[in-house]
């Protein structure tokens, strides 16, 4: 399918499943104008939700992966939702930045893998799966993606994968927003495992009127900087619904010299790098005379 007309749109707002004038609800590629700008690829049932479903809730329902920092997606109001960061990020928290002496980005290991290792690695095979299916069926944007996955330290890449990155969102609507700072090149990849008892919360592209008809088990690949939300949504009582989305950090590929900072390794530009050692250097300095004047 090849679509050819826009719309307005606009930033933080919900758009219900009405607006929408093409529904998908089965297997399909979209296209923006011609066969070489790609929108998304949709693909029912390629993931086996039965086996993924009782693992993410398992080990996901936490209070780790929660957040107030989702912005225009969380419909530009700060409340707290069920959101987070899993495998690798490069941004830091003020804590950080000061524990780095005034660095402000750095390739580093997120929250959830440091204090839940085991519970990673029992689900890092969904990512897996979603990796082979997405060579198979987008080997032109996987190739790409894959040169600049092998530009990225090997310790800021999620194993047998082509992602750095995936964020987990769990029974939460976004609205409508582009995605910032994943990989220009490549495309974004979104499972959905859930159960049956919801209803709703579709994906929408305001942009184009498309509407995706995502359930569980369901996997699209698309271009995340396309304007994207989801529609309104009815958790009942008992509705569970995981939106994860896989992709690669456009940046991580410049963290290559490692810093350890109270039992935590970061990974810093060159510059960043060689700005951190002479802080250090001063301050070891300025200590040493420090003690000098103390036992004289």
């Amino acid at each position: 399918m090849i679509i050819t007309k826009e719309y307005s749109w606009e930033k933080g707002k919900h758009y219900d499943e009405s607006y929408f004038d093409i529904i998908i609800n089965k297997s399909r590629d979209v296209y923006l104008k011609n066969k070489n700008n790609l929108l998304l690829s949709y693909h029912r049932n390629a993931v086996n939700n039965k086996k993924f479903f009782p693992l993410l809730e398992k080990y996901y329902n936490n209070y780790v992966l929660t957040s107030t920092n989702r912005g225009i997606a969380a419909g530009q109001k700060k409340k707290l939702i069920q959101t987070g960061i899993l495998g690798y990020f490069d941004q830091l928290n003020p804590y950080q930045k000061l524990r780095l002496k005034g660095i402000n980005r750095a390739g580093r290991t997120t929250k959830y893998l440091l204090k839940y290792p085991k519970e990673w690695l029992e689900t890092i095979s969904l990512y897996q799966d979603i990796d082979k299916l997405y060579k198979e069926i987008a080997p032109t944007h996987y190739k790409e993606q894959k040169k600049e996955y092998y530009k990225i330290h090997k310790n800021l890449r999620i194993p047998k994968t082509n992602f750095t990155t995936i964020t987990v969102n769990r029974n939460w609507r976004t609205a409508t927003h582009t995605d910032k700072g994943d990989l220009t090149k490549g495309l974004s990849c979104i499972v959905c495992i859930g159960n049956k008892d919801y209803s709703g919360g579709y994906l929408g592209f305001p942009k184009q009127k498309v509407l995706v008809k995502m359930r569980p088990g369901d996997v699209i690949f698309m271009n995340s900087h396309e304007p994207h939300c989801n529609t309104e949504v009815d958790f009942g009582k008992k509705g569970v619904r995981f939106s994860l989305v896989c992709y690669i950090r456009e940046l991580m590929k410049d963290y290559h010299y490692p810093v350890e900072s109270q039992g935590e390794t970061f990974y810093l530009t060159e510059e960043d790098y060689k700005k951190y050692q002479e802080k250090v250097r001063k301050q070891q300095e300025r200590q040493k005379k420090r003690n000098e004047v103390k036992y004289k």
